[in-house]
């Protein structure tokens, strides 16, 4: 997929726990845009830029199942400062079915957590809030599990 301009949710015909992505985007100002995984009836997991503040974060609170730890839901969200490169933001992201690895502008910002989803919590979604976001050169592959 080339370029997709977003302005809410859209989903990109891709369902997986398995598979590697990429994609890159131009920060549109006081706006927070990404992508959600683990999409399911009751199930988000988001990693999203924040224009604003230029930080780069990921957050489980949506994420249904965190009742083996009761410390799990206050451990939800983490962020890092990262500035745009070239004016663009680039996200490499690594999904195998609990674990996700993000490497933000080629690795200057790399992020790492685990997440439990159920089987059917598969869906992925652009997203952008706040403005209009293009994403660009959106590629993904499917993975075999280390599992």
């Amino acid at each position: 997929m080339k370029n997709i301009p977003v302005n809410g949710n859209k989903e990109i015909g891709l369902r997986s726990q398995q598979f590697e992505m990429e994609f890159s985007f131009e920060p549109v100002a006081n706006s927070t845009a990404g992508v959600y995984l683990a999409v399911g009836s009751q199930n988000v997991f988001v990693i999203g830029y924040n224009a604003s503040s230029k930080k780069l974060f990921v957050d489980r609170s949506g994420c249904a199942n965190n009742s083996f730890n009761k410390q799990f839901a206050s451990l939800s969200r983490y962020e890092a400062s990262l500035a745009p490169l070239n004016g663009k933001i680039k996200l490499h992201i690594f999904f195998d079915n609990s674990i996700v690895e993000v490497f933000a502008n080629d690795g200057l910002t790399v992020m790492t957590t685990q997440i439990f989803p159920g089987d059917n919590d598969n869906g992925i979604e652009l997203f952008s809030e706040g403005g209009t976001t293009k994403f660009e050169n959106i590629r993904s592959w499917k993975m075999r599990s280390t599992w």
